[in-house]
């Protein structure tokens, strides 16, 4: 998303300010962030909460403010009054088919799931458990949060 939003700000001559947290769940860096950006008086927000209720006082802040937002991802629908807000929320992708085949449909399988906080991370994590009810010769030996982040999913491996 950040790439294409550089692509599209150089194509249009703008500018792009990012704003984000070093990690997925860190609700209280990206309320600093984003009153860092309130205090820099930017014209437009493209915000991807890290919580959809824990964000709600922020993105309030913003709309009172009069700073047009664009809320991508998890929608944060109590906190879009203003007529300039525009939410899009990222459709729950079909799971693609399982590479099982090549092993017989059987097999061992590792779910990293997402934060808990987060609908569409939830909405995933099912919808993929309901494809894996078509293959139940596969046995799913972890499923634990690893919070869309490399190291919390390293860490996650090495105890396996």
């Amino acid at each position: 998303m950040r790439a294409g939003a550089d692509q599209m700000a150089k194509a249009n001559g703008m500018t792009v300010f990012h704003y984000i947290p070093t990690s997925t769940d860190n609700a209280p860096q990206q309320t600093f962030l984003v009153e860092e950006a309130l205090r820099q008086k930017r014209d437009a927000i493209v915000f991807t909460p890290v919580d959809v209720k824990v964000m709600v006082p922020s993105v309030q802040k913003i709309n009172a403010a009069g700073i047009p937002l664009v809320n991508v991802g998890d929608r944060i629908a109590a906190a879009m009054p203003s007529p300039s807000s525009a939410t899009t929320t990222t459709p729950l992708r079909s799971i693609p088919p399982l590479p099982v085949q090549s092993d017989g449909g059987q097999g061992q399988l590792i779910i990293l799931e997402g934060p808990e906080t987060i609908p569409t991370a939830v909405g995933r994590l099912r919808g993929f458990k309901d494809v894996l009810k078509e293959f139940p010769n596969i046995k799913v030996v972890l499923s634990k949060n690893a919070l869309y982040a490399r190291p919390a999913a390293k860490d996650l491996l090495t105890q396996c």
